[in-house]
């Protein structure tokens, strides 16, 4: 394959692990919401006393949607690679296929001797 097109596919891949970190994150965030409805006083404690609040993580999480979404858009600027079919690729050998049990004695090589034990039976 292309190096270009190996380069390519990786710059992708990398995007699509960073935009799993980020979902990864919003689940993350949102099992802890749920675990803090329980006790309003406990929510509203644990949200005063947080690192980040809600405004801060929303922020956050803003920037990091768009840094993905500029950096997909670079990605997808630069497939300008050059893909063609290769005729050579595209041909199917033909070969004789049997649809049914039935093949003629030509094609076996080898059965004689289970030939004799099911006719002995």
């Amino acid at each position: 394959m292309n190096h270009v097109v190996i380069d390519w596919i990786q710059r992708l891949k990398v995007a699509f692990y960073e935009a799993d970190d980020l979902l990864d994150d919003f689940s993350t965030e949102l099992q802890q919401q749920e675990v803090m409805t329980g006790n309003k006083l406990i929510k509203e404690v644990c949200i005063f006393f947080s690192k980040s609040n809600q405004i801060a993580y929303s922020i956050k999480m803003a920037h990091k949607i768009k840094a993905i979404k500029e950096k997909l858009d670079a990605i997808n600027i630069d497939r300008n690679f050059d893909l063609k079919e290769s005729l050579e690729e595209k041909r199917v050998m033909n070969i004789e296929r049997e649809t049914n049990s039935f093949i003629r004695v030509e094609y076996v090589i080898g059965r004689n001797d289970d030939k004799k034990k099911v006719i002995q039976l």
